[in-house]
């Protein structure tokens, strides 16, 4: 998510929102940045495109070369599947058939 031309005071109103009811943990630039393009790597190979607004927040971060370290130990997924969470505008039934296609039936990737 991101925000334009906000007050400082404004931002940290969206933001205590935004974190409200989660456990929220710091954490390094370069951490960050490959769990974000790891997930989009790893959503690639199951057939998943970033959302279209990762076109105007991809800007936010780095780009994705050698000058940010990469951290190859990253496992994406749980207990070596995808994970699926739903957000307000997904189609359960396209990404659950998309999933069946790429990986299989009750298969993990």
């Amino acid at each position: 998510m991101y925000f334009f031309n906000l007050s400082v005071n404004e931002y940290w109103q969206n933001l205590t929102l935004l974190m409200a009811g989660q456990d929220y943990e710091p954490c390094e630039y370069t951490l960050a940045h490959n769990i974000i393009y790891g997930g989009i790597a790893y959503a690639d190979e199951l057939g998943f495109r970033p959302e279209k607004d990762f076109s105007v927040t991809q800007f936010i971060l780095e780009e994705d070369d050698e000058n940010v370290e990469l951290m190859e130990d990253l496992e994406f997924g749980v207990m070596e599947g995808p994970v699926i969470s739903w957000g307000p505008y997904d189609n359960p039934q396209r990404v659950i058939t998309k999933l069946n296609t790429v990986v299989g039936e009750g298969r993990k990737l």
